[in-house]
């Protein structure tokens, strides 16, 4: 009888550990997809440090022009 109860117990432990772990593997993928998403929003802000640095070399070109011309 005890050890009937005793199985019981372990059982519904188990089982209540094993949804909890189902729960942490569905929001894990819910955040997984969520970071995606966000990857796939900000990955355009990369290229803007190519754009800043073609920027940069052409306002120092003009400007080198520029003392080159005497202004």
């Amino acid at each position: 009888m005890i050890t009937t109860i005793v199985i019981v117990i372990i059982v519904i432990e188990v089982q209540a550990i094993l949804v909890l772990a189902r729960n942490i593997g569905v929001q894990a993928q819910e955040a997984i997809r969520g970071l995606e998403a966000c990857w796939t929003n900000t990955a355009p802000l990369w290229d803007l440090q190519t754009t800043i640095d073609h920027a940069s070399n052409i306002v120092n070109d003009l400007l080198t022009v520029r003392k080159s011309l005497g202004g």
